[in-house]
């Protein structure tokens, strides 16, 4: 196959015509294009790791690549489309997924030692799904990000920056082991969300399904979590407490929907940063025992705003794009200020 018209090795290294991206969407598209997309993906394979055929090709590399690649886009009127091709794609790569995915538990302690940490980040504005070697998926939240340790034989390591929610794969022999700033989790195989941002006050997991132990960073066990609980830790108090919650209230920013759950003004401003790409601003000094609640689902910006200033005793000002004198444009930005 000539490289230099391959439409799909050009979209690969992000050197792509308008042109190169309409043959590579009807490629995704067209079911009677199946095997012309097995070959061109086999070839990306060989050309990417350099593979002969007495090689195993890093087959799963490439899917995460190609699932940053359509994952990590804004949701827009084009979102169903681009996981019609991100599905079309998983149905291609099915056969030789499966034989990868056996291949780590045949792995040698030298294999293991040289395996590099899989990387994935999830902007502002954007949530990405993501899947790991261990079979393990999820959902990254905005300004997120995970990165999977491989050099263990023994367990599965995570560290989460950020909000996720994990579909573990079950493994008894390697526990997935989830670092958090203050906290451990360990489980065998469940479903889960966890949140570390940094700057906000609380650190939790919440469990949908299973079974999760809560560990120190010394890795003593704390506590073993039910569904619907939520181990919540409190970085001022240096204190946590575990508490019956609705588990859709804490997994429904996978569909869209921005959730408030009895957070604090400086907790839902960082969310409203997150989940809009905007700058949040504050000068509203004695609030800090105001909690926000609520669900909203697909709303503007502005509605959102209007939301909060009648539920709490703050007013909001959108300073817009604008262009400074370097030629840089900033960001649109939220001012919260006391009414």
């Amino acid at each position: 196959m000539d490289r230099q018209n391959n439409s799909l090795d050009r979209y690969w290294a992000n050197k792509h015509s308008l042109e190169d991206k309409l043959e590579v969407d009807a490629l995704f598209s067209s079911k009677s294009k199946d095997h012309e997309l097995k070959q061109q993906l086999h070839q990306l394979w060989k050309n990417e790791d350099g593979s002969s055929r007495e090689q195993q090709p890093n087959h799963n590399r490439i899917l995460l690549k190609l699932h940053q690649r359509i994952h990590a886009s804004q949701q827009s009127t084009t979102r169903n489309r681009v996981l019609h091709f991100y599905y079309r794609i998983a149905a291609v790569l099915l056969l030789p997924l499966m034989i990868y995915t056996l291949w780590p538990k045949e792995q040698t302690q030298e294999q293991f030692a040289a395996a590099a940490p899989v990387e994935i980040t999830s902007p502002k504005g954007v949530k990405t799904k993501f899947y790991l070697p261990d079979g393990t998926s999820g959902w990254l939240n905005a300004e997120s990000k995970i990165v999977f340790h491989q050099n263990d034989p023994n367990k599965r390591l995570v560290n989460l920056t950020g909000e996720a929610f994990f579909d573990v794969a079950k493994n008894k022999e390697r526990p997935f082991i989830l670092h958090l700033s203050h906290f451990n989790i360990k489980v065998l195989g469940t479903r889960f969300d966890a949140s570390n941002y940094p700057y906000n006050e609380r650190e939790f997991v919440v469990l949908e399904e299973g079974a999760v132990q809560v560990l120190t960073k010394s890795n003593k066990e704390v506590s073993e979590l039910k569904p619907s609980q939520r181990f919540t830790y409190l970085k001022s108090s240096n204190k946590y407490h575990i508490e019956e919650v609705k588990v859709e209230n804490y997994t429904a920013w996978m569909n869209g929907v921005l959730t408030f759950n009895h957070d604090p003004l400086a907790d839902m401003a960082q969310k409203l940063e997150a989940y809009y790409n905007i700058d949040v601003e504050i000068h509203a000094k004695g609030l800090n025992d105001v909690l926000f609640f609520g669900t909203l689902k697909n709303e503007s910006l502005e509605n959102v705003l209007h939301f909060l200033e009648i539920t709490a005793p703050i007013k909001t000002k959108i300073i817009d794009r604008r262009n400074t004198t370097n030629g840089i444009y900033l960001k649109r930005k939220v001012v919260i200020s006391k009414k």
